[in-house]
């Protein structure tokens, strides 16, 4: 209730203390102060954690879009054959891919990078050359966790990608 003296006297009705301007203004403070911190925190979350790109570079993927088909296409004419295998305990994983042509034959010279990609996390994903440790056979060793991950593999022949896929795998 207003007072007759123009002040606001016991509006907070508890304990007879009036209600001031400075308590309004403290109170203001605390209210916009949480608001600016949650907002905050929220800000600084959105922008240290996954941001839901897959790619970092989409732009320029899909100006490449076409020469991206012809690879593919080029690819498949080939009709190579290529089997990856992940195996190991917990921890390091050897990683083994073994390439051959058409008729069987063993492909040697390839430069083969194995890159492990994490479904949720891109600060988790992990990228190996692999060596040719036999004709046709390209091994690696690489620390990672077990779960879901991306297993993509590039292969390159004289600088130009020859080969490239893209399989999901679960490492129990």
């Amino acid at each position: 209730m207003a007072a007759a003296t123009g002040r606001y006297a016991d509006v907070d009705g508890q304990d007879g203390r009036p209600l001031t301007g400075s308590k309004i203004l403290v109170i203001l403070i605390l209210f916009f102060g949480m608001i600016f911190t949650v907002n905050g925190a929220m800000v600084y979350y959105a922008v240290t954690t996954f941001s839901g790109e897959v790619d970092p570079h989409p732009y320029e993927h899909g100006l490449a879009y076409n020469r991206d088909i012809a690879t593919a296409e080029a690819q498949a004419a080939r009709h190579w054959q290529v089997a990856a295998h992940i195996t190991g305990a917990s921890g390091t994983k050897s990683v083994e891919a073994i390439f051959r042509d058409r008729n069987g034959q063993a492909l040697t010279g390839l430069v083969v990078i194995a890159k492990l990609e994490f479904a949720t996390d891109m600060n988790r994903d992990r990228s190996l050359v692999l060596t040719e440790a036999t004709p046709g056979a390209y091994r690696g060793r690489i620390a990672i966790a077990n779960g879901e991950w991306t297993l993509v593999i590039d292969a390159k022949r004289d600088k130009k990608q020859v080969f490239r896929s893209r399989n999901r795998i679960t490492i129990p």
